[in-house]
């Protein structure tokens, strides 16, 4: 799992990369309603990573649970809807810090879940990137008659 790497894009997605197998992702979580603007791994277990968005909700997501949709979300503390456009973990993965578009810093407590992952967690995580295959756009593949055939019957 050292070689994956998130990405938070502008075009409202997070997508997971396994960088020395792909060029392109193996996984794009689309759910997104805005932007977003950070997305950090937890340090100590290997499925869970945090993300912030520009309508101000913290994500937690564990993807061996849920690829489609976070773990948990909340929203900025001062019960405000500013961006929230930073965030990073404790080193050992129990606090979560948010930084708003006011320069506000929020802290976050992880629950133990989330800090402390059992082995059979990491093995599953293992496992479901294997599985994973990557997510090639139209325009990258082959372009042939083939191709070009099986657009054609999509449509019908």
């Amino acid at each position: 799992t050292k070689d994956l790497a998130l990405s938070s894009s502008f075009d409202w997605s997070v997508k997971l990369w396994s960088v020395k197998e792909h060029r392109h992702p193996i996984l794009s979580l689309d759910c997104f309603e805005d932007y977003i603007f950070d997305v950090k791994w937890h340090p100590c277990h290997p499925a869970v990573f945090a993300t912030v968005d520009c309508e101000g909700h913290v994500d937690l997501w564990n993807l061996n649970e849920n690829i489609e949709a976070p773990a948990l979300r909340t929203e900025n503390p001062n019960q405000r809807r500013l961006a929230v456009s930073h965030c990073d973990w404790s080193r050992d993965g129990r606090k979560l810090v948010t930084g708003d578009s006011e320069g506000t810093l929020s802290m976050f407590s992880a629950d133990r879940s989330f800090s402390e992952p059992r082995g059979t967690e990491i093995l599953a995580f293992e496992e479901k990137v294997r599985q994973l295959q990557p997510i090639i756009p139209r325009s990258a593949s082959s372009g042939g008659d083939a191709d070009r055939s099986q657009r054609r019957q999509e449509r019908y």
